[in-house]
């Protein structure tokens, strides 16, 4: 029922020295009904925008997700995916045998502590460009901070 991201990070290239960010978003129909009940959120936007898409269902479609990583990997030279390993399993086993480059990312503040660190370095820094992607303005205004 939670939301699905891929995110694409693509390094500086030439003299701009900023890393820019591709975001895809998922989200179960289900969620999105409930999310969209409490009127918060504006899910028809994102979704008329192509910000997010609303997958049909309950839970995550990840033949959806596995469709687009494909397609992108067609588009791009991916270096290299991380995937969370929490409720990954086939999608992972089917991205490796495919031939993409997959990384499994264990999630907690001993793997991530360090990538953290410099994601929030390259945000104060101004050198992350998202496109002011709508979805990724909502998460991060989420976000506390200490």
């Amino acid at each position: 029922k939670d939301m699905n991201a891929l995110v694409w990070v693509f390094p500086p290239a030439g003299s701009d020295p900023r890393w820019v960010l591709l975001p895809r978003f998922w989200w179960p129909r289900a969620t999105a009904d409930m999310m969209r009940s409490k009127g918060r959120i504006p899910i028809e936007t994102w979704e008329a925008d192509g910000a997010i898409r609303i997958t049909d269902g309950n839970a995550a479609d990840q033949k959806a997700i596995e469709a687009q990583v494909y397609e992108d990997c067609a588009r791009f030279k991916v270096m290299g995916l991380g995937i969370d390993e929490w409720n990954a399993l086939q999608i992972t086993v089917n991205l490796t045998e495919a031939g993409v480059p997959v990384h499994r990312i264990r999630t907690g503040v001993r793997t991530l502590s360090a990538a953290t660190k410099q994601f929030e370095r390259l945000v104060l820094e101004h050198e992350i460009e998202h496109g002011s992607h709508p979805v990724l303005a909502w998460q991060a205004g989420n976000a506390p901070i200490k």
